[in-house]
């Protein structure tokens, strides 16, 4: 079983300070970690960084779709002659791009469930 703590741990080092209340984040690293938990391979360490780390992108993945949702598609802020706009179409890619490279970092870790045909017979 992975660790949510050492998931949330993993979260604030490669992503900064979450932007939700710390017993909702302790509840999403929860629910990640019970995601990833299933798929790790017998005798593979559930502390180890790469799946740590994917349990953080996922939470990650989720929390940015919430605040997308949350905020709509876009967001501007101006300051004077300073504006920032966000478009969290690009940011919710990022956060699944960055899911998907931790996914394939933790695959040696992870169970192998799919098939393939060694020999197709006519």
């Amino acid at each position: 079983m992975i660790d949510c703590w050492k998931t949330a741990d993993a979260y604030r080092r490669n992503y900064g300070a979450p932007a939700v209340e710390n017993g909702e984040f302790a509840a999403l690293c929860r629910a990640a970690c019970d995601e990833i938990s299933p798929l790790v391979r017998e005798g593979a360490d559930p502390d180890d960084i790469r799946l740590l780390n994917l349990a953080a992108a996922t939470a990650r993945c989720v929390l940015t779709e919430r605040e997308a949702a949350h905020e709509g598609s876009a967001v501007s802020f101006r300051a004077g002659d300073v504006a920032v706009s966000t478009d969290f179409a690009a940011v919710i890619k990022r956060a699944q791009e960055d899911r998907k490279r931790r996914f394939e970092s933790a695959l040696p870790l992870l169970k192998d469930s799919g098939f393939c045909f060694t020999q197709v017979k006519i």
